[in-house]
């Protein structure tokens, strides 16, 4: 929700104040968005308090919302500066959240068994009920394919 917040602000105040954005200087922009990224990481991130997490989602939400507006108001050095920066950290956020899941269940003790192991019994027994009742919801109102009851019924000729 902060990160949406701070992407809409930060598109407003490009477009409010676009003098003061064709003049950010790449320090400034560095001074920022660093500490931002750093704090961001996921082993820091999550040691850190909610205020805090919602201050950095919201301040990097208003960093994507200026990058594109740095770029077409000529200040190029800094808006692809920006850019290449916070590329680099989502690939090495992404990596590193593809590595945590990768190995997430490495030491479940039920692993190997054939059923859904306990941790996901809830969950899949939710969506069973969500499939459910979304099927009956199209069935109902004619937008799906119809039920075996409704097929077998006989039609009116």
């Amino acid at each position: 929700m902060f990160a949406y917040v701070g992407i809409v602000s930060g598109i407003i105040l490009s477009l409010i104040y676009s003098i003061i954005i064709q003049q950010i200087q790449l320090i400034w922009l560095i001074s920022i968005l660093f500490p931002v990224i750093f704090l961001s990481y996921p082993s820091l991130y999550k040691r850190l308090p909610r205020l805090i997490q919602d201050v950095l989602r919201l301040t990097m939400g208003v960093f994507i919302g200026v990058v594109p507006f740095l770029i077409i108001y000529q200040n190029y050095l800094s808006g692809m500066t920006t850019v290449i920066v916070m590329s680099v950290f989502w690939w090495v956020y992404f990596r590193q959240r593809q590595i945590r899941k990768r190995h997430a269940c490495d030491k479940c003790p039920e692993l190997d068994l054939p059923e859904i192991c306990s941790g996901f019994k809830e969950q899949a027994s939710a969506i069973r009920l969500y499939e459910i009742q979304a099927t009956e919801f199209m069935y109902r109102s004619g937008r799906g394919i119809p039920s075996p009851q409704i097929r077998q019924t006989p039609t009116n000729n």
